[in-house]
């Protein structure tokens, strides 16, 4: 009975947290295929806009030689350039009946020289959003064109009767209004083309802000979701140790959370990844560039997208620690080669916030025991940290000193804001934040924290030293490594 209790409430626990995120992601799904269609669907008919001038020109010109050469070959070209118009005015009028024949339909726009696969998203763009101001406005141009069309018709049988008839001054009154016609479908095929712009750029520009509000959702449920997730899991850790007897049933509690976790972490980069490619290929796209209001609001996606990756993989480290499924290779490793390495990809940062970093580290090797992929990433969180929290035109001193046989010491010290002496003691505990800067700099209170485990874990330790105002100083302690080769060791 209470086996089956506690499966039905971490079952209505993975409904709870999953729910909301399902529904943001297909929001965020839809709005992206919808923007895809909607898209193609305006492309075709700019190309259909483009092949209707074209016969109108062609038709026009076939005209004009008919006249000159009354050679009914010129009248039958004529006849064969204005299908164009003909079969997408048949797709238009079914189009806005209430109950479209849809053979009559697909007949028209395939007449009009339409590629058989587009037609299906035209169909839906008219019937769907065709009441829109912008879409209404393009409909009742290209109505007012197949009006014009209709005299165009009328014009050249009245031609054909005078060329039979050998009418010159007929002819002749006749080819003007053709001509006047002509200017006038001009204008109104550089209106239509004006508006399916318009529209294109609108219908950009709603779905780039549906988009974005989508991702910012999905960027604070998320973190919310996972924030509380992790603290009832730190809260649990701290019931077991005051709960003795029922430290066996809080353990499994405990791996239920941290393996939902994870799965939620995993499953959480799929749709994360579709919002990042997806706002890139807006940012990338040439044939219709963004505005730089559009452009704004595609860096927002982008840049809560970063930071919502960002925590995913600090979770996913955070529960490979605490679970004991991280594992270390120890090694012998030149820590003076991973640091500058690491300086390299912090570079961008320093820049950013136009710190200067002095490398005083010996140039030849140093040698320590550790395992070298979590040490680079441990460099790249202090470093990192003493550019974000340094004070403009700030400094950054790296050294080193070997205490053999104890320990290897490395040095990174900042010139920052420091850190209050209450403060010190809840720095490396999770989601714990400098308080003076926590809303000036992105992060998510688990960076030293995971920086701790993975120095305790490769039999080391981290200190730090800070006075309010003047800065901070991080020490690691490693292993030295002995002179000769050493084999690795691993540490599951």
């Amino acid at each position: 009975m209470q086996r089956s209790d506690t499966q039905r409430k971490l079952g209505w626990l993975y409904f709870r947290v999953l729910a909301p995120l399902v529904l943001v992601v297909a929001a965020v799904s839809a709005l992206s295929v919808a923007s895809v269609h909607v898209l193609g669907a305006v492309r075709a008919y700019v190309g259909g806009e483009s092949r209707w001038s074209k016969a109108r020109s062609l038709a026009v010109q076939a005209l004009r030689d008919y006249a000159a050469s009354h050679d009914p070959a010129d009248l039958a070209r004529y006849h064969a350039a204005l299908a164009v118009p003909q079969g997408d005015r048949q797709a238009r009028e079914q189009l806005s009946q209430p109950m479209p024949d849809m053979a009559l339909v697909q007949q028209g726009f395939l007449q009009g020289e339409n590629h058989p696969e587009d037609i299906a998203a035209m169909v839906q763009l008219f019937r769907r959003l065709s009441w829109l101001p912008v879409f209404n406005q393009a409909l009742s141009t290209w109505t007012h064109a197949d009006a014009l069309i209709a005299q165009l018709q009328m014009q050249a049988a009245m031609l054909s009767s005078q060329v039979k008839g050998a009418d010159l001054a007929g002819q002749q009154r006749t080819l003007t209004h053709i001509q006047q016609i002509d200017r006038d479908l001009l204008q109104t095929e550089n209106a239509f083309s004006a508006r399916l712009a318009e529209a294109s750029r609108q219908t950009v520009m709603a779905l780039t802000l549906g988009i974005t509000l989508s991702a910012i959702l999905l960027t604070l449920t998320s973190g919310w979701l996972i924030h509380r997730s992790l603290r009832r899991q730190h809260a649990q850790h701290l019931a077991r140790a005051e709960l003795a007897a029922q430290a066996q049933a809080a353990d499994k509690v405990a791996q239920a959370q941290r393996a939902f976790l994870s799965r939620l972490s995993h499953e959480l980069r799929t749709p994360l990844n579709a919002i990042l490619g997806f706002a890139q290929l807006l940012a990338m796209d040439q044939t219709e560039p963004a505005t730089d209001t559009q452009r704004q609001r595609i860096n927002l996606i982008l840049q809560a997208g970063r930071q919502l990756r960002s925590l995913i993989e600090d979770v996913l480290d955070l529960t490979k620690v605490e679970s004991g499924d991280m594992a270390l290779t120890i090694e012998r490793v030149d820590a003076r080669e991973l640091l500058n390495q690491s300086l390299l990809l912090v570079d961008s940062t320093r820049q950013q916030h136009g710190v200067e970093i002095v490398n005083a580290m010996a140039s030849q090797p140093l040698w320590v025991m550790a395992d070298a992929r979590r040490l680079q990433q441990i460099f790249l969180n202090l470093l990192s940290n003493a550019c974000k929290y340094n004070r403009p035109q700030g400094r950054v001193r790296i050294w080193a000193e070997e205490r053999r046989p104890d320990a290897t010491l490395i040095h990174i010290e900042d010139t920052g804001i420091g850190l209050r002496p209450d403060e010190i003691g809840q720095l490396f505990q999770p989601f714990r934040r400098m308080p003076t800067k926590a809303r000036e700099v992105e992060g998510t209170g688990l960076g030293l924290y995971i920086v701790q485990q993975f120095i305790e874990r490769m039999q080391g330790r981290i200190e730090l030293r800070s006075e309010f105002g003047v800065g901070s100083c991080f020490t690691l302690s490693l292993p030295p490594a002995p002179h000769d080769d050493t084999q690795p060791t691993e540490l599951g």
